[in-house]
């Protein structure tokens, strides 16, 4: 009787654990990436921490993030001329920043003008806007040096400077709760944070809305890119979850919470 050889069992994986971090806009993302990647790879576990995108470089620097997405141009980052030779980024995904009113609002579009005065205060007033309107605008505006203050006011200001009456507000989280609370109010986000948000609504801006089409073609004047980023090139198992984020299954798990895909 011949004798069977015993097949040599398969080793386990050994458990994989990648550092990332993230900027506050793009932390949804960031988070559904992770998610995704685990359940397609048990073995690979994330830590995530987040924060501003000076705050996501310093984690890289001090090596307690090996990969990072930001919502900012990564060579605007002030972290020393030497770190930004260095630095590797790719294209991940766009998002747009939008401006946002109540859902019981009735404004439906408003030209880049109008909304530079009702930012810089010149129109106090829903009814300097429409007639039929009533109420002061309760304006909401984020922190001096935010990036999306700094898009929205390169964008629509025109060098204006914004009324003193517009409520700072600290967080994205904040703005939205602000905008559907207020009946008055408007503000802006990250599309991407409204995309399935009932309580307010979506302002076209000279009669646009953000879609893959108009950020393309660049009808839509605030779009987000959205970076992946690293001190230096990814390798080994970073290098292959940086491939999967930008890659067909990452694109899809960008597209289902609001983002554009990159081209």
């Amino acid at each position: 009787m011949g004798c069977t050889r015993a097949e040599t069992p398969m080793p386990t994986p050994a458990p994989v654990q990648i550092r990332v971090t993230s900027d506050a806009a793009a932390l949804p993302l960031m988070r559904a990436l992770t998610d995704a990647y685990a359940a397609a790879q048990p073995n690979t576990n994330f830590v995530l921490e987040w924060g501003n995108a000076p705050a996501v470089m310093e984690a890289m620097r001090l090596g307690r993030a090996q990969l990072g997405i930001v919502s900012v141009l990564p060579s605007t980052i002030n972290q020393g001329t030497d770190n930004r030779n260095k630095l590797w980024f790719t294209d991940l995904a766009t998002d747009s920043l939008v401006v946002i009113v109540n859902s019981q609002n009735k404004l439906n579009n408003l030209s880049t003008f109008e909304l530079r005065e009702i930012y810089a205060g010149s129109r106090s007033r829903w009814r300097d806007v429409d007639p039929t309107m009533g109420d002061d605008i309760d304006l909401g505006a984020r922190e001096v040096n935010d990036p999306t203050r700094v898009l929205f006011e390169s964008v629509v200001m025109n060098k204006l400077a914004p009324s003193p009456n517009a409520i700072v507000l600290p967080s994205i989280d904040i703005m939205v709760s602000f905008v559907a609370l207020q009946p008055a109010a408007i503000g802006y986000v990250p599309a991407s944070r409204v995309f399935n948000e009932p309580r307010v609504k979506i302002v076209r801006i000279d009669d646009t809305l953000p879609n893959p089409e108009t950020l393309n073609n660049g009808k839509y004047p605030m779009p987000i890119p959205i970076y992946v980023v690293a001190n230096s090139e990814p390798q080994d198992e970073v290098r292959k979850f940086a491939a999967w984020a930008i890659g067909p299954n990452g694109q899809a798990v960008a597209t289902k919470l609001g983002y554009s895909p990159i081209k």
